[in-house]
């Protein structure tokens, strides 16, 4: 994706999504499923491993608390404690949950839809909803079953949409793993995938097996908004319905933002305006007109 670019082919009616993706580099989901297509017919995803083996000590030890499991709370505890670093990220997060801080509502939505469609109240029911679950042991990772995210997933990767000849599987999704990965013990299973690296052993390099997550560098939105030549996204012609859904005059910059949660946010109203010329048939030169002033 080096050679991606904001917004790249928007205009083009062969990537045109049937409905707004919030995703600016969204050629690339077109660019993999081609790639794909071009060596064979199947393509193994591992999306739901993360939701489905989202680590969480707590409630686990809470769980033996509540059943009195003095020895295993003893055993699995010091191992815990021994093998975890400091989780000063895990603090950070937390406390800046208590403090408020965090993605709100965004003010850029056009007002009378969001009164309309009651959008502020759906939204605060949506973020409390997520954080709540009556699972004794793993909430997050059942609730994540529940996210409405797993639809989109599942559409951006439909043939139909990707134009390419690929059947996307998604094998931590089947619902015998499901299960069985929602009744094991979060500690040791869970903690840093060690049920899959368990699982892998004699099936791959140690020095893959053994590996640990290694998350990207920077947010590759965040740095190409960095960039002077992203300048033009600020600047770019705005469609004529776009009034209906968003309020212009509360928009942030997205050049040179440096708050991610704002700019993430942000960026989707430019995704939805960039879908809504495309889709009418309405398509300017934003780069030209942009850098021409």
């Amino acid at each position: 994706m080096d050679g991606l670019q904001l917004f790249d082919r928007w205009d083009d009616p062969a990537f045109v999504p049937p409905e707004p993706v919030e995703d600016p580099f969204a050629a690339a989901l077109f660019d993999h499923h081609g790639a794909v297509a071009a060596d064979c017919r199947v393509l193994l995803a591992g999306d739901g491993g993360d939701e489905l083996m989202h680590f969480q000590m707590w409630p686990y030890t809470r769980d033996l608390l509540r059943n009195r499991n003095w020895r295993r709370l003893w055993t699995d505890g010091r191992q815990f404690l021994r093998l975890r670093r400091f989780p000063s990220r895990g603090i950070r997060s937390r406390v800046r949950r208590m403090m408020g801080a965090g993605a709100g509502f965004p003010a850029w939505f056009e007002p009378e839809l969001t009164r309309r469609l009651s959008l502020e109240e759906r939204w605060r029911e949506r973020t409390i909803g997520a954080r709540s679950c009556e699972h004794p042991i793993v909430p997050k990772a059942h609730a994540s079953l529940s996210s409405p995210r797993w639809s989109r997933v599942f559409e951006l990767a439909d043939p139909g949409l990707t134009h390419a000849a690929v059947e996307v599987r998604y094998p931590f999704l089947d619902l015998r793993v499901v299960n069985y990965l929602l009744a094991i013990p979060p500690f040791p299973w869970t903690f840093q995938k060690q049920l899959v690296r368990a699982a892998m052993s004699g099936h791959l390099p140690e020095t893959i097996r053994q590996r640990p997550k290694t998350p990207l560098a920077g947010d590759p939105l965040m740095e190409m908004l960095q960039r002077s030549d992203a300048a033009w996204v600020d600047h770019a012609r705005w469609s004529e319905q776009i009034e209906r859904y968003v309020n212009l005059a509360a928009l942030p910059l997205l050049n040179g933002q440096r708050d991610s949660e704002c700019a993430n946010m942000g960026v989707r109203a430019h995704c939805l305006n960039f879908w809504l010329q495309s889709a009418t048939g309405v398509r300017y030169n934003n780069y030209a007109e942009a850098r021409n002033g």
